[in-house]
């Protein structure tokens, strides 16, 4: 197998209102969803831009940032393979 490789990764800032039902708060994870999405494709996106037809070792990390914690930044990373 030929491989060639490199890191990529792609953040995502997203608001998030803190609207608490049943315990849950139904937005918040709304935004989670969408976000966490939203930075898979922009870091596959850059793959195959790249020649890759693979990401492999992804890793998401989420964090709140601003003063109140009001948004919400999502990092997507992972390494870009072509593979034969």
């Amino acid at each position: 197998m030929k491989r060639s490789s490199e890191r990529m990764y792609s953040k995502i800032s997203s608001q998030a209102s803190g609207d608490i039902v049943g315990g849950r708060a139904g937005s918040y994870e709304s935004v989670l969803r969408e976000a966490k999405e939203t930075a898979l494709k922009e870091m596959s996106d850059h793959a195959a831009r790249m020649g890759a037809n693979a990401v492999i070792a992804v890793d998401l990390d989420y964090e709140t940032v601003g003063g109140s914690g009001s948004m919400l930044m999502v990092t997507a990373a992972g390494t870009a393979v072509r593979y034969q």
